[in-house]
């Protein structure tokens, strides 16, 4: 089992904890579960990831606006309500205005400025064009709304950003072939 807690903006003054404290209540917490296997990570954005053997998860609790995606080693990806919510818009964005053909895209990974980057560019047969860049930062959030054009978005890694594209890949093209 794995579990992965990020507390939400807020919480530890409402509670009066520390993040010691959280710490140590979960280490309990695991320990009362008998999983010598299982891990926590303490964050501060608001999501509590419990995942099993099986696929499914657990349980959720999460803030509404950050972006967040879990994934398991079977290829089961679990995103937030705010990262499904992300997928959906940029999905719709995509097939608004890629109607030409099938669409495709491409990513391209880079640094700049010593940020890591991921550009994820779409177009369709007659040259329409829409384009996201993934940047690391220490909070995730969503835009207020998907440009027609293009967004950029903030994630916490790029395994955030490689597992939004695959979800958007498949929500517009039902797989995720593209060109790397």
């Amino acid at each position: 089992m794995r579990a992965e807690l990020h507390v939400a903006d807020g919480f530890l003054a409402e509670h009066n904890m520390s993040p010691e404290q959280v710490a140590d209540a979960v280490e309990k917490a695991m320990l009362k579960m008998a999983h010598p296997e299982t891990s926590a990570t303490i964050g501060m954005t608001g999501k509590l990831v419990l995942l099993d053997e099986s696929p499914e998860p657990v349980g959720y609790v999460e803030s509404n606006d950050v972006i967040h995606v879990a994934a398991d080693t079977t290829g089961h990806i679990y995103p937030s309500a705010a990262a499904s919510t992300f997928v959906d818009a940029a999905a719709k964005a995509i097939r608004a205005k890629l109607v030409v053909g099938k669409p495709s895209f491409g990513l391209m990974p880079y640094r700049l400025n010593s940020g890591q980057l991921l550009g994820f560019d779409w177009h369709d047969d007659e040259g329409n064009a829409i384009s996201f860049t993934f940047y690391v930062a220490h909070t995730s959030e969503l835009p207020a709304h998907v440009d027609p054009n293009g967004d950029d978005i903030a994630v916490r890694d790029l395994t955030d950003a490689l597992l939004l594209c695959r979800l958007i890949a498949e929500r517009v093209n039902g797989d995720a072939c593209g060109i790397i």
